[in-house]
């Protein structure tokens, strides 16, 4: 079992209304119940870090394709419409 430090928390009489409520709903003690909350805003915590780290290869890959497809060799196939005699609809 993992090692307890027990520590005190204020809190809202509405928030300690509800806490119980939803304890006693569930069959569980009002520590499990903290315990099991912030377990799950923890893992938000983690999935906020893997999106600013998908924003950075976002980030990456967004500039190593602005260099193949920006430049002046690909600039001709951007006015295809010009090369093939089509117009826009």
């Amino acid at each position: 079992m993992p090692a307890r430090i027990e520590t005190r928390v204020t809190l809202p009489e509405g928030h300690i209304r509800r806490l119980r409520e939803l304890a006693n709903a569930r069959h569980l003690t009002e520590d499990q119940l903290v315990e099991r909350a912030l377990d799950i805003l923890f893992d938000l915590g983690e999935d906020g870090e893997a999106d600013e780290e998908r924003s950075g290869w976002s980030a990456l890959s967004a500039a190593a394709a602005a260099r193949v497809w920006d430049n002046d060799d690909d600039a001709r196939y951007d006015s295809w419409q010009d090369l093939y005699g089509t117009s826009q609809r």
